[in-house]
């Protein structure tokens, strides 16, 4: 019986990470042609719904992440899909058959992709080193790590001494600037 073995290029990944999926024909005939479709899903109950409905219903659930064409048994790696959000992803290859092979569809729950939150780092720049009395200056701050899509706040304020700082842990100390 023909079958289809699947392998993520990463299976637990922070975000934001690029994946891609690449597939293996088993039992087809060494000239299999055709084409495969690779999919993720945010469910395993929506991937087994586009599964059980192929090959009478081609899948149109999930996110589409390319359809390839094989060739001489040979089946190419998917394109790259970016995530951006932490969940875990279901993907599935449906193969199309051809005039000596079958249709199939690789198992919904057999490659998860697993996707944890972004831990970025905060940086920060003053607008002046040091200033007279009675002026002004202000903080800038920029991320690095971070997901495409964070959002969130950020909270500037300023302290006595270096250890009054670092002793804020729970930022509620110090003077609170915006």
């Amino acid at each position: 019986a023909l079958s289809i073995t699947t392998k993520l290029s990463a299976t637990s990944v922070a975000a934001p990470a690029t994946v891609s999926d690449s597939a293996t024909l088993t039992g087809a005939s060494s000239t299999a042609g055709g084409s495969l479709d690779y999919r993720y899903y945010a469910s395993q109950s929506a991937c087994q719904a586009d599964a059980s409905a192929f090959p009478g219903s081609n899948p149109s659930g999930g996110t589409d992440v390319g359809k390839v064409t094989v060739s001489g048994g040979v089946v190419p790696k998917s394109a790259s899909a970016t995530f951006h959000n932490e969940g875990t992803y279901y993907w599935a290859a449906f193969y199309s058959g051809d005039a000596n092979n079958k249709a199939a569809v690789s198992g919904c729950g057999t490659e998860l992709l697993v996707v944890s939150q972004a831990a970025p780092s905060v940086s920060t720049s003053l607008s002046a080193g040091a200033i007279p009395i009675d002026t002004s200056a202000y903080d800038t701050a920029s991320l690095s790590g971070a997901s495409s899509t964070a959002g969130g706040s950020v909270d500037y304020r300023y302290y006595a001494t270096q250890a009054a700082c670092t002793a804020d842990t729970a930022g509620t100390a110090g003077t609170d600037v915006g």
